[in-house]
């Protein structure tokens, strides 16, 4: 969270200030944020009832989407009107068929690194919150590789030379994520076609988006999955949660389906329950409700 008391660590508004720089001066610039569908705690996304899974979503969507304080509140208040031109936010996802059924589970993102430019990587321990961050909470360790050799590569279709690890580890993460590795069984005919080695480029953005569009709608057609955009209310989770999915109903179509899907790329849910408020201190009752926001920033 962005200017807000309980948080102290400058990541969001430095992702922040660079996208309004770009804006401002007409820059081709991109953020690609992958985080977890759902945080890995103990809770049944299908409930009513508010649990801890609904608290981490709160403290999620303050940071990145809903209020004053979240990344792309202050983007529309210094006038970015569309941050999804320079910014894309997605999660993992994939399928599998047990015991003659189909069933879906995300993918958690367990990982922590950031690669800039084609030139540097970040890998460590740390979350991207003030019990990582600040120094005297949780103990962490990362380091940075910045590269020493380069190959010659694009950037907004222009040559650029990349640093030779953060490049190649880049390209492998992105094609995972597309289906783009042999052998991937979520692969489309036509991925060859797909070029990663310019990022930064409209149309590789524009892809990237798209496939974690197509791939979230087929989930969400065959599996009735959550989170989802379409799920904005309480009452509607729980209609949502009482439908019969595709794959109980007819599963030979819902194979058919998955057929389209390229890689596990899908989009992070920013609507889910957006018109609930899903702050702990609604809920005093619960035992979120009387912990303090350090807990969970």
């Amino acid at each position: 969270m962005i200017n807000n008391a309980d948080v102290s660590n400058l990541i969001a508004k430095t992702i922040c200030d660079r996208i309004i720089q770009a804006h401002r001066n007409n820059e081709a610039f991109r953020v690609y944020i992958t985080v977890p569908l759902l945080a890995a705690m103990e809770g049944d996304i299908q409930s009513t009832e508010y649990h801890i899974l609904l608290t981490m979503l709160h403290f999620l969507y303050s940071s990145l989407s809903r209020g004053s304080y979240s990344l792309i509140g202050h983007l529309k208040d210094a006038g970015v009107e569309n941050p999804f031109k320079y910014l894309c936010i997605t999660s993992l996802r994939t399928y599998e068929e047990l015991a003659g059924k189909l069933v879906s589970e995300l993918i958690y993102v367990h990982a922590k690194y950031m690669i800039i430019d084609d030139l540097h990587v970040i890998i460590g321990s740390a979350n991207i919150n003030d019990r990582s961050l600040v120094g005297d909470r949780d103990s962490e360790l990362a380091f940075c590789i910045s590269d020493t050799e380069f190959v010659k590569s694009k950037m907004n279709g222009k040559e650029y030379w990349a640093g030779k690890h953060a490049i190649e580890m880049r390209k492998r993460c992105m094609k995972e994520h597309l289906g783009l590795l042999p052998g991937m069984r979520t692969r489309l005919n036509d991925v060859d076609e797909i070029d990663v080695d310019d990022p930064v480029s409209e149309s590789f953005f524009h892809l990237w988006c798209k496939i974690a569009d197509r791939n979230t709608q087929i989930f969400e057609d065959v599996f009735n999955v959550l989170p989802t955009d379409k799920v904005k209310t309480f009452a509607e989770l729980k209609q949502w949660s009482e439908k019969t999915p595709l794959s109980i109903m007819d599963p030979n179509s819902a194979k058919e389906s998955l057929k389209n899907l390229s890689g596990n790329l899908v989009k992070f849910s920013l609507d889910f329950l957006e018109n609930e408020n899903l702050n702990p201190v609604n809920y005093p009752s619960t035992p979120m409700g009387y912990l303090p926001t350090s807990l969970f920033v």
